[in-house]
């Protein structure tokens, strides 16, 4: 009964060998992602607390930070932005959602995407298209890009560089 009440278990499977034995199987659930402060997310969009108080969670998961998107949509988006850049040496480090439902990414090399709410999937090929294009060769100068308009970005440069690549 304690095994089954952890919320990370995907299956449990028990089984007795003869005489005195008891088996028992455990399988966990996928992580995904840090929810919040305190939780885990599954690749399925479940909410799961560690095994135990203080438990460490893995600092490698991309860490969630939803106002108002249920975990579900979260990893939508996170897949959505997720698949768009593979191949593109970019890693999703975070995920935010502000009170607004605007979403922004942050990428594991430090450059921050800014989405908006609505048209994602469009904004995230616009993104990649640039990136690809322009930015590829020049992340370590940028800060962050804002795919929020309809026909373009604006990039903002670290600490005032502009680069010649874009000329």
């Amino acid at each position: 009964r304690a095994v089954q009440d952890l919320s990370w278990t995907r299956s449990i499977s028990v089984s007795r060998v003869w005489p005195d034995t008891i088996n028992v199987g455990l399988k966990r659930k996928a992580l995904a992602a840090r929810w919040g402060a305190d939780a885990y997310l599954t690749t399925t969009g479940d909410i799961v607390m560690p095994a135990r108080r203080g438990d460490e969670l893995p600092a490698q998961l991309p860490a969630f930070e939803c106002a108002l998107a249920s975990p579900t949509r979260a990893m939508d988006v996170y897949r959505l932005v997720s698949a768009a850049v593979r191949g593109h040496d970019l890693e999703v480090s975070r995920l935010t959602e502000d009170a607004l439902g605007e979403w922004q990414v942050e990428f594991a090399n430090g450059v921050e995407l800014l989405l908006g709410r609505d048209l994602l999937r469009d904004r995230v090929g616009l993104f990649v298209a640039v990136y690809r294009s322009r930015l590829r060769n020049v992340t370590e100068e940028v800060l962050r890009v804002d795919a929020r308009y309809a026909a373009g970005v604006a990039v903002r440069w670290r600490d005032g560089a502009m680069s010649s690549a874009l000329a």
